[in-house]
């Protein structure tokens, strides 16, 4: 799986893997089936991450309504996570 690879970094899980795409014009070529593999799994992972970033701005937007004192967003917000760690 190909990889870009951040300049001047030696930590491989900072590396962006991208899916591959069938040649333009050769509708008849099949990829090969790892490279299938690769592309279902990255489908996979990016999928629960636009979850996550979707849900992040959900919740963002509904604190952005809130007029109340800073400790007692704070405590809305401590027992939001505390709710998302259950749900999850």
């Amino acid at each position: 799986m190909p990889e870009l690879v951040v300049p001047d970094c030696h930590v491989p899980a900072l590396c962006v893997h991208h899916p591959f795409k069938k040649p333009h014009g050769n509708s008849h070529l099949r990829r090969h089936a790892a490279t299938q593999t690769d592309n279902a799994l990255l489908r996979g992972v990016r999928a629960l991450g636009e979850r996550a970033a979707a849900e992040l701005e959900e919740r963002l937007c509904a604190l952005s309504r809130i007029t109340l004192s800073p400790s007692r967003i704070g405590d809305i917000v401590r027992a939001a996570l505390v709710l998302n760690r259950l749900w999850k």
